[in-house]
């Protein structure tokens, strides 16, 4: 999830977490682009 408002991070992260959703927050798009690039995990 990419979100730069701390408070709509917590609140959508909650939000997913409770749909049963695996959340990992940042806070702009190079931080997607970099976890993405370490990370091996199915991305929805």
């Amino acid at each position: 999830m990419v979100e730069d408002n701390e408070l709509n991070q917590q609140v959508a992260k909650e939000m997913l977490e409770y749909s049963g959703a695996i959340i990992v927050a940042v806070e702009h798009g190079k931080e997607v682009l970099d976890f993405l690039r370490k990370e091996s995990l199915i991305v929805y």
